[in-house]
């Protein structure tokens, strides 16, 4: 049961560049599997927010600036994203 008092957090979804809610605007409630208690609010996410985030990733790989790098430059951008993973890794684990 959700104590009225008690803050969820609430997330939204990357695409194209922009932190957004689902289209629907419908969310999920998660709950913390040790406790039971809800903590946080997730975009419920359909057809309509998958196209959308293809769409855009298909747009940015095919002319953003991914392909005119090479693949040295390539590597270092997947590398960077690799540290920053292992840098969030405990709080990534935790959401």
């Amino acid at each position: 049961m959700l104590d009225r008092t008690t803050k969820l957090v609430t997330y939204q979804t990357y695409i194209d560049g922009k932190w957004v809610d689902a289209a629907s605007g419908k969310t999920l409630q998660s709950s913390d599997p040790y406790t039971g208690e809800p903590w946080a609010l997730i975009p419920e996410c359909d057809k309509t927010d998958v196209d959308r985030a293809v769409e855009a990733a298909s747009r940015a790989f095919d002319s953003g600036p991914w392909p005119q790098m090479t693949p040295t430059a390539r590597g270092q951008a997947m590398r960077r994203i690799a540290q920053l993973i292992e840098k969030q890794a405990q709080h990534l684990g935790e959401i």
